[in-house]
């Protein structure tokens, strides 16, 4: 038994796959993607093994860093600089950070140095977990507190 606050907390073993969980909370349009990560921090807090995890630590790093380029495509503008000559040719993204405009140009080498990477790795990150908790639930553990 652990206790937290003031509630005894008894250990809850898991047992089985995890498909229920990929197929009804993380694969469903049901939830948003931070209601998502929501879990994935709460599920950090009872599951000791993802949090010495490094492969879960790069992962919540990564999904921050989505959340972040996706808050600033949501509440940015993406539009044309005006030149002397006209407007540019290039797409830029502008957006707010620390209270500061920003601007980021929209091209190709922005996608594949920075976007590609961050959401190849994110999948390559959850494969990894979910590989190491498959490995533990055929294992008959992890066990967590409630």
């Amino acid at each position: 038994m652990k206790v937290l606050g003031n509630k005894v907390s008894k250990p809850i073993e898991t047992k089985g796959e995890i498909r229920f969980f990929e197929n009804f909370i993380l694969n469903t349009n049901h939830l948003s993607f931070m209601a998502k990560i929501k879990i994935l921090r709460s599920l950090r807090k009872v599951c000791s093994f993802l949090n010495r995890d490094k492969d879960c630590k790069l992962l919540v790093t990564n999904l921050q860093n989505i959340v972040e380029w996706r808050d600033k495509f949501a509440h940015g503008s993406i539009s044309f600089k005006t030149t002397r000559n006209g407007y540019s040719k290039n797409a830029y993204l502008f957006y707010y950070e620390e209270n500061k405009p920003k601007e980021r140009l929209l091209n190709q080498r922005f996608f594949d140095n920075i976007i590609i990477p961050l959401l190849s790795n994110t999948r390559r990150d959850i494969d990894k977990i979910r590989n190491k908790v498959n490995k533990l639930f055929k294992k008959k553990k992890p066990t967590f507190y409630i």
